[in-house]
């Protein structure tokens, strides 16, 4: 279906791999590959002519499933960047300090 416009659609245009990260299993690290189709959209009025499915679990363009950001951002909240990317780097996943200070502005911790 697609996100604009709510026209439903089952013209494929390509399939592409979707990578990211997830929380780890059994103490090592999960990158989860999926195959991530991109449709025409059929409404002529509609203002985007293809739309990629969506997953529930990561956020448009995201790297990290929302499980892994909540994670890290639980972790972060009462630490310096620096020690958090430390923590995190070391049995999460692998991130740096700048990327763990974005995430906690997002979300409105100071």
């Amino acid at each position: 279906m697609c996100p604009y416009c709510g026209a439903k659609s089952k013209s494929v245009h390509t399939i592409y791999l979707k990578a990211f990260s997830d929380l780890p299993v059994q103490s090592r690290q999960l990158t989860i590959v999926l195959q991530r189709r991109v449709f025409f959209c059929k409404n002529t009025e509609c203002e985007k002519s293809k739309f990629a499915e969506r997953f529930s679990f990561v956020d448009d363009y995201g790297r990290r499933t929302k499980r892994l950001n909540e994670r890290i951002i639980e972790l972060a909240a009462n630490m310096s960047a620096l020690k958090a990317e430390g923590i995190v780097s070391n049995g999460l996943t692998e991130i740096s300090d700048d990327t763990i200070l974005r995430m906690l502005k997002k979300t409105g911790y100071k």
